[in-house]
């Protein structure tokens, strides 16, 4: 689990995970109920939820395919994860750096088609 140091992540307490090796299905009912935030570099989609205003997950298209990390604090069962959190700083990364880093460790994602 990682705990990336920018002002937004710090302001929604995210913990980030992800499973490159694993797969994600990420699907809503009420789509109005997304709200879709860049920053940054302008590459990834927060998802945040427009009711409660959670950070749900970040993704992006990257090789053909869909990405994503999620905040580990929306998960239900939540308590039982036991990583360690790793504080990460990211400001520094280019564009290349960023993409080769998410290549690497971010989880291929279905998504409902609207998202």
């Amino acid at each position: 689990m990682r705990a990336c140091q920018c002002t937004f992540c710090r302001r929604h307490g995210a913990l980030s995970t992800s499973d490159p090796a694993g797969s994600l299905r990420l699907y809503v009912t009420d789509i109005d109920l997304v709200q879709r935030y860049r920053f940054g570099l302008g590459i990834t989609d927060f998802l945040i939820c427009r009711r409660c205003g959670v950070y749900v997950a970040a993704m992006m298209d990257m090789d053909g395919g869909r990405y994503a990390v999620i905040n580990a604090g929306v998960l239900e069962r939540r308590d039982e994860l036991i990583a360690p959190v790793l504080p990460m700083e990211y400001g520094g990364e280019d564009e290349a750096a960023r993409l080769a880093r998410r290549r690497m460790r971010w989880t291929p994602v279905q998504a409902s088609p609207d998202l």
